[in-house]
């Protein structure tokens, strides 16, 4: 026998009839139903008052075991005869002080289902339990219409541990097939994110987005880097059984970072396990940097790098720096060319007064590889270089 009790009484059969039930579970393992069921015991009061199409109901819930932390459910809620009333669906877990509350009625019936829905929470995380990933500490939800043609309008703060919290609304229209967010603002960085994106699941996975940044500064989670930074972003991937298709036709930031002007260009693509950089371009300050090409089980990538002062890509470098080069083959066996010059370099303690390298290599063997090194004087890994040449 299971731990459930109930009782039931119908009154006024002929006029009207009018119900009263309640039931009650004491400690129920839904193990000990199914084994494949999940290892949940379950504790329920539950109520069920009035005529059989005005039924007010109402209870608690308590939900205890893994992977889940201890949740409470308080119920309050009207049957109607064509629509759910919900009052209020309190959930609560004392682990995290976690709140979340739903009410809003749900209609259904001849003219199909509709709903008009709204939830605010508080002290909400993922995962449930454990070390949380991202926590919203508070948000709302009004979700209205039906489910081929509804309205989502959201506010809420997100966190993640080591990183800064942010504010984002969005108001959107959807369908049982896709979501069309028209409206998505980000309070970041001390500064703002605005644009629009769309995600559809229906019938594969895809997703679109369009962002514009203004006065973004990176040095709110990273002190090193301050800036008053602008960002341009647009971009598309599809996701199915061949596998992952993106494509980034514009990632553009300008603004300052340390103090310098910062300009950077970007676009590429992703398909079939190979990543296609169209453009690659960095400037800040005097120093600028530069590749292109594909990479993936084949490389076929060019860079180059100008930089009279290091500091002016790095804060703790220094020095000139000046190259240029190709890598190709594969991981295993990559090949490449590169022409570089450097002096006055360093990076934290490693220092090097002069570099000249002029080399060719390949590692499959296929083609004979030749290396020109020459170092001046410095210290590299806590070894003092005088001079070498190869």
């Amino acid at each position: 026998a299971y731990p459930v009790a109930g009782e039931l009484v119908i009154t006024d059969l002929l006029e009207g009839p009018t119900l009263s039930a309640s039931i009650k579970v004491d400690g129920l393992a839904l193990a000990t139903i199914n084994k494949d069921l999940p290892a949940l015991t379950l504790q329920a009061d539950l109520r069920a008052e009035g005529q059989i199409d005005a039924l007010a109901l109402s209870g608690s819930l308590d939900v205890d075991g893994e992977p889940l932390p201890p949740v409470h459910a308080d119920l309050s809620a009207r049957l109607l005869s064509n629509s759910i009333e919900l009052e209020l669906l309190r959930l609560t877990s004392a682990a995290h002080e976690t709140e979340v509350r739903l009410s809003g009625p749900l209609h259904f019936g001849g003219d199909g289902t509709g709903f008009d829905l709204r939830a605010n929470w508080s002290r909400a995380r993922w995962p449930l339990d454990g070390a949380a990933q991202v926590e919203s500490p508070e948000g709302q939800l009004h979700l209205s219409g039906t489910p081929d043609d509804y309205l989502v309008d959201s506010q809420m703060t997100l966190a993640a541990p080591g990183y800064t919290s942010a504010k984002l609304s969005l108001h959107g229209k959807g369908t049982q097939k896709a979501l069309q967010v028209s409206t998505l603002n980000v309070d970041v960085l001390n500064g703002q994110l605005q644009g629009s994106a769309r995600i559809a699941w229906q019938p594969r996975l895809e997703t679109s987005v369009a962002l514009s940044g203004k006065a973004l500064d990176p040095g709110v989670i990273l002190a090193e880097w301050p800036g008053q930074l602008d960002v341009q972003l647009s971009g598309n991937a599809d996701f199915s059984s061949a596998g992952v298709v993106a494509h980034v036709p514009e990632l553009g930031v300008t603004g300052t970072l340390r103090g310098l002007p910062l300009r950077l260009e970007t676009q590429g693509d992703y398909k079939a396990d190979i990543l296609r950089i169209e453009k690659f371009s960095l400037v800040s300050g005097p120093s600028s940097l530069q590749l292109s090409g594909t990479y993936g089980k084949r490389m076929d990538l060019n860079w180059r790098i100008d930089s009279p002062d290091l500091s002016t890509l790095l804060p703790d470098a220094a020095g000139r720096l000046a190259g240029a080069g190709h890598l190709g083959g594969t991981l295993v066996a990559p090949l490449g060319r590169a022409e570089v010059r450097g002096s006055d370099l360093r990076y934290h303690a490693e220092r090097l007064s002069q570099l000249q390298l002029n080399a060719a290599v390949d590692l499959s063997a296929a083609t004979r590889s030749r290396v020109t090194l020459k170092l001046g004087t410095g210290l590299i890994q806590g070894i003092s270089v005088d001079k070498l040449e190869l």
